[in-house]
């Protein structure tokens, strides 16, 4: 039985925004577990924030590779494009709003993940059907996902001195 593609969205959005709310609390619940922390935010960094998006969809679309044969490199590439879009999306929301207001306020903060958790999936199936030519071969997309995770799994506990990596206290 062929599931719907709107269903698949919505359960793909539904499982980011809930599995990425509960991944915030992962490492503190495991007793700062590492190799929890690798896949869960370990500070209250923008940047260790991101993971609550990256690694669900990540998980995600294993899923859909499997249960629903997602597996051409159009698809893909239209969902690595989007995740990173919406990846980025995080810090840069954040740190407009925090720079025009000048406070740090935690329902614009799950706004952002919530906004860039349905960008993601809605990118990825915008880009499904209108972008033809976007595709990598298997071998590229495979560096670039590897990459990303090299990212995250090195600055979980070394990251640069940069503002994105500082943890940032909550004003409500």
């Amino acid at each position: 039985m062929r599931i719907k593609e709107s269903t698949n969205l919505l359960t793909g959005i539904l499982f980011t925004l809930f599995l990425g709310s509960l991944s915030h609390f992962f490492y503190q619940w495991t007793n700062e577990n590492l190799v929890v922390g690798l896949f869960s935010p370990v500070n209250e960094s923008v940047w260790e924030h991101t993971k609550m998006l990256f690694f669900p969809v990540f998980f995600y679309t294993f899923f859909e590779m499997t249960a629903h044969a997602k597996m051409d490199g159009h698809f893909l590439t239209a969902r690595l494009v989007a995740l990173v879009t919406g990846v980025l999306l995080i810090p840069s929301l954040f740190f407009i709003y925090t720079g025009f207001l000048g406070i740090i306020c935690l329902p614009l903060d799950i706004a952002i993940f919530v906004v860039c958790t349905i960008v993601t999936f809605l990118l990825t199936r915008y880009l499904e059907i209108h972008a033809d030519a976007l595709y990598l071969p298997p071998f590229v997309l495979f560096i670039l996902v590897l990459f990303c995770l090299i990212l995250f799994f090195s600055f979980t506990y070394s990251p640069p001195e940069l503002p994105i990596f500082r943890p940032v206290k909550q004003i409500n």
